[in-house]
């Protein structure tokens, strides 16, 4: 399985040191927190489709399985 590495950004050291890249910086969105507030009735998912506040995106990890042929050595136990 191959290794997926997502890169993260420090937003208020990357503001501080590179002014130019503002409009890049944007806020984040705790996922769980705001989950926490539809479940306990604050808003609903209907309302927060509504505005156009919610996207989905599909991560999926690329699993590829190889079949290894089975060899028999002699004197080996491994494969029986």
């Amino acid at each position: 399985m191959e290794a997926r590495f997502r890169k993260g950004y420090d937003p208020d050291r990357l503001a501080f040191a590179f002014p130019q890249l503002a409009a890049c910086i944007k806020p984040a969105v705790d996922a769980n927190q705001l989950e926490a507030c539809v479940a306990a009735g604050m808003v609903t998912e209907r309302e927060l489709e509504r505005e156009g506040v919610v996207f989905k995106t599909l991560h999926s990890r690329a699993l590829v399985i190889k079949e290894i042929p089975r060899t028999h050595v002699a004197g080996s136990r491994l494969c029986e």
